[in-house]
């Protein structure tokens, strides 16, 4: 029932991001369930005062303020996850293309 109030008062695309945001870049960072209740509260509420701040700012909408400042630490946490961000990938990727062979334990010499 919140959630069908929260469409009303303050649109569809806040509620959606408020809810899938926190949790998605929850997961990026921990695979440990306690870290990852403490990672989406942080997130929901840094992205809150963040999108609070950046709409007085710009004097434009704070619910999509809100919305850009989850979207950019869910970009963050992407980026930079330990486990599944695009820079562990790539780098992942680097060091065993470029890792020596292991020599065979029966081969002579």
């Amino acid at each position: 029932m919140v959630v069908v109030r929260a469409f009303e008062a303050v649109g569809a695309i806040l509620v959606i991001a408020m809810l899938i945001l926190p949790g998605a870049t929850a997961t990026l960072l921990s695979n440990r369930f306690p870290v990852m209740l403490g990672l989406t509260v942080l997130h929901a509420a840094l992205s809150s005062v963040l999108g609070l701040h950046l709409g007085v700012w710009l004097d434009c909408s704070l619910a999509g303020a809100m919305v850009v400042a989850a979207t950019g630490l869910f970009v963050l946490a992407w980026v930079f996850s330990p486990e599944q961000g695009l820079l562990s990938r790539r780098f992942k990727g680097r060091s065993s293309e470029t890792a020596p062979l292991p020599e065979s334990a029966g081969s002579a010499q």
